[in-house]
């Protein structure tokens, strides 16, 4: 992560915001994703609770972790891939095992559906989620899609009021059914298809905040 993260800021400029992620997929422990966060101090990064936190056991070491990322003021943003997962989230807030008042959530749509295709459909309990649990005020949540259905997805959570990421991670397939030649060719293709919902361009600050830059 020190090299590549090094290498992308060179490319792009201090503007760009780099944030890592800790998910396993089934790979590395909670004690891993712990570490790799702690050694690279990132600006931000992305945890998925459940594989963070498995079982109660963890809950001390996650502690620590969220507790050392708040004062370092790292932007965090919480994975969810259910809306059960967010009534987990929500415990852990109220128990203090996740501190602050405001925080940045993704929602990735497909990701354990057939076939890896998200549905926008599947946004709908996320949303209610938010919404019932202080919304906009208290949360940021963005959206990550698998599959053909991708560009769809994104363009229904930013009408709601949500957060975009988009990238070959999850579909290499534009709205029309064309498979894209560059990951920055899928950036071009959502924002021809949001152009009509009129959401302004973050500032580098903003897209911090909206990933849980602590205020």
């Amino acid at each position: 992560y020190l090299a590549a993260t090094e290498a992308v800021r060179q490319l792009t400029g201090p503007e760009f915001v780099v944030q890592i992620t800790t998910e396993a997929v089934g790979i590395f422990s909670p004690d891993e994703q712990i570490a790799v966060v702690r050694a690279v101090r990132p600006e931000a990064v992305s945890i998925a609770t459940k594989e963070l936190i498995p079982d109660p056991s963890a809950e001390t070491a996650a502690a620590d972790l969220y507790r050392w990322a708040h004062e370092q003021r790292i932007a965090v943003q919480h994975i969810v891939y259910a809306a059960n997962e967010f009534d987990h989230l929500l415990d852990l807030v109220k128990r203090g095992v996740i501190p602050g008042h405001r925080h940045s959530v993704i929602f990735p749509l497909g990701r354990y559906a057939v076939a890896q295709e998200s549905d926008p459909a599947e946004l709908a309990p996320f949303v209610a989620k938010v919404r019932d649990n202080g919304g906009a005020e208290r949360f940021d949540w963005w959206v990550c899609a698998f599959g053909a259905s991708e560009t769809a997805s994104l363009v229904a959570a930013a009408a709601m009021g949500g957060h975009c990421r988009i990238g070959f991670e999850n579909s290499f397939i534009n709205a029309d059914g064309s498979r894209a030649g560059s990951n920055a060719e899928r950036v071009r293709d959502l924002q021809a298809a949001l152009c009509g919902i009129h959401r302004p361009r973050a500032s580098r600050a903003q897209i911090l905040r909206a990933l849980g830059r602590p205020d």
